[in-house]
Parts: structure tokens; C-alpha cells; sequence
């Protein structure tokens, strides 16, 4: 079964948190152009020593920025995005793993979702400032540099070699999901045995939320933002990636237009989705296939989360549809179903 739908009635909140006991430290830094928040609840490490944990696992963080994000002038992704055909660039093991996954659900979704989108992100970036779509010709001049065949990923040497000159990757929302996991078993390395890591919309947990307590995740309600529509309980390890048309959108002719693109045709993907949480153990995985469920729409979505069960991939699935009198229903994966425990219409 690829789905069932569930409830009527997605950005993401930690809910009763203080149930699992008090907070030893928490901290949150804007890094990677996200917040990025760390809470420890338990560890067996001295809690005088907790601060300066954090510190290091912040500092990956800070590494991962200043050698591969795009917004960082002289970054190796800040190069490729300005190479000429032919050029070749030894990857470093962040950029290699977060670029072999999105060219992964890049494959899957033949090219829906794809991460040399960069350019036509910017587009839909710059149009919400100005409140209305770009010129057709703007988006239809940025897709003839559009498409993952155009980078070519030696995975034996490690090495890209872009094939197209004017190739632009976005992977910005992908290395803040590596990001957290990275931080995360950092974390559980050095003794923490209760906590979460959350940058963007992806959300790590570590171990257990006490006594072999499962974690509660609260899911926004899309059109509330105040509220909530679902409460899921997971257990420790899982990491939930939620991408919807209710954060970085703008409303024009009564239509909502976000910067979640459709490779393919250029334009926000839309098909009646309005949130979407992934539910997975790889954090770039959930982050990817949130963002490509988004664009393809739930019957295809659900489609790409089935060939994505062995990697232990679930997504729950919140829908509008009508015109006039617009309905909100919640779905959910067959293994999803289990982890959700409260509903609030």
C-alpha cells in the first residue's frame, strides 16, 4: 500500500519537550544560512563540559560553511557554480555525500527534482520581492542551463566535472540536512544520550526522549501557522525533513507561488500539496525527498517514497483541494501511519 489517506488538515515544533526533563543546554547559531539549534536533555558527559562540546560541533558546522556553501566567495561549490565547461573539482566527503544524494533522487524523479536548479531558484527568490512570477523568457533562458547530466560525479575519484557552462547547484537546504546529522552523531560520540539538532526544516533526534520514550513532532498546520494538525511520536535516530508552501511563498492572483521548483517545467510545484514531512535516518535523504515530494505531488511522491523504502523512507502528506471552499486532508505513508498519535482539526 503506498498510502492511506488519514485525517483532514506542515514547518516543524518540537512538542512537550518538558516531559522528558530539564534542558542541561541548548544553543543556536545562524550558520550554514540557517538557525541552527542544538538541545541536549541527558549525557554522560559533566555538564561543565557540555559548552564546549557544542562549541566543536558548531565548528563542523562552520567548516562545512566556509568550504562549501555557495554564499561563501572562494567555496569549492561557489567555484563550480562559476566553472567553465570541462573544468574538474576534487570534492571533500561533505560535498561528495550531500551532491551523491541529490543526484540520487535526481535519477529517481527523472529530473523533477534536480540540484542544478540554482539559477532558476534565484528567479523565484527575486520574484517574491517583487510580488509577482518572473517574464517567461527569464525562466525559460535559466532552463536551458538546467539538468543533472550536465555535472558528471566520479564516485571512484570523487570527482565532478561540469559538462555545461552555466551550471548553477543549489544544495543549500541538502548541507544543512548533512549538517545536522553530522552534528548529531557528533553529539552522541561524546556522551550525549538525549537531545535534537535542527537547522531549516530538518530536525534530528538523539537516542530516546526518557525511559524508552518516543519523541513527540508537532506538524504545522499550513494555513494556521499558530496551530498544529498532527502529532507524530518517533523513536530516537529518526530525522523529519518538512517542505510546504507556507514558509518562502508569495500569493499572486490568488495563487500561491513558492521556490520549490519543478525542474522540469521551471515553475513552483504546486498539484494540490501544501506540506510535507519526511520521516527517514538520513538526514540529506529526508531533506531531498521532502523538497522532490513537494514538487511531484502525493500519488507520484508516495511512488518515490515506496522505491525508497529500503533506505527506510516514510512521509506524511497534508493536501488542499477545492476551489471555493478549499479542504485540507492528511495522509501518510503505510509505515507513518503507526507514528502518528494525535490529530487536532
Amino acid at each position: 500500500m503506498l498510502k492511506k489517506a488519514v485525517w483532514a488538515a506542515l514547518a516543524l515544533c518540537l512538542m512537550g519537550a518538558d516531559y522528558i526533563g530539564p534542558v542541561q543546554i541548548e544553543r543556536t547559531r545562524h550558520l550554514l544560512d540557517a538557525e541552527f539549534h542544538v538541545t541536549v536533555f541527558q549525557a554522560e558527559s559533566q555538564v561543565s563540559t557540555l559548552p564546549a562540546i557544542l562549541d566543536r560541533a558548531f565548528a563542523l558546522v562552520t567548516e562545512i560553511e566556509t568550504r562549501d556553501s555557495e554564499t561563501t566567495e572562494g567555496s569549492l561549490l561557489w567555484k563550480i557554480n562559476r566553472a567553465k565547461a570541462g573544468e574538474s573539482f576534487k570534492l571533500d566527503e561533505d560535498l561528495f555525500q550531500t551532491l551523491r544524494t541529490a543526484l540520487k533522487v535526481a535519477r529517481l524523479t527523472e529530473g523533477v527534482y534536480d540540484p542544478t536548479d540554482g539559477e532558476l531558484k534565484k528567479i523565484w527568490v527575486d520574484a517574491r520581492g517583487t510580488g509577482q512570477p518572473p517574464p517567461k523568457e527569464t525562466v525559460e533562458s535559466a532552463l536551458r542551463r538546467v539538468g543533472y547530466p550536465y555535472i558528471l560525479l566520479d564516485e571512484a575519484s570523487r570527482t565532478l566535472t561540469v559538462k555545461q557552462e552555466g551550471v548553477r547547484l543549489d544544495l543549500a537546504a541538502l548541507l544543512q540536512g548533512y549538517a545536522v546529522e553530522k552534528v548529531s552523531r557528533f553529539l552522541w560520540q561524546n556522551g550525549v544520550r538525549s537531545g535534537y539538532v535542527r537547522a531549516g526544516g530538518t530536525l534530528e533526534y538523539i537516542g530516546w526522549a526518557g525511559e524508552g520514550k518516543g519523541w513527540r513532532t508537532g506538524l504545522d498546520h499550513p494555513r494556521q501557522i499558530e496551530d498544529y494538525a498532527a502529532v507524530l511520536e518517533l523513536p530516537g535516530g529518526r530525522v523529519v525533513a518538512a517542505s510546504g508552501d507556507y514558509e518562502n511563498f508569495f500569493l499572486y492572483d490568488d495563487k500561491r507561488y513558492t521556490d520549490l521548483i519543478d525542474a522540469k517545467t521551471g515553475y513552483p510545484g504546486r498539484r494540490s500539496v501544501a506540506g510535507v514531512s519526511v520521516i527517514a535516518s538520513d538526514a540529506t535523504l529526508a531533506r531531498a525527498v521532502s523538497e522532490a515530494f513537494f514538487v511531484l505531488g502525493a500519488e507520484e511522491g508516495y511512488k518515490l517514497v515506496d522505491r525508497l523504502k529500503e533506505d527506510g523512507v516514510e512521509a506524511v502528506c497534508i493536501e488542499e483541494t477545492g476551489t471555493t471552499n478549499k479542504r485540507l486532508t492528511l495522509s501518510a505513508s503505510e509505515g507513518a501511519q503507526s507514528f502518528i498519535k494525535e490529530v487536532r482539526l
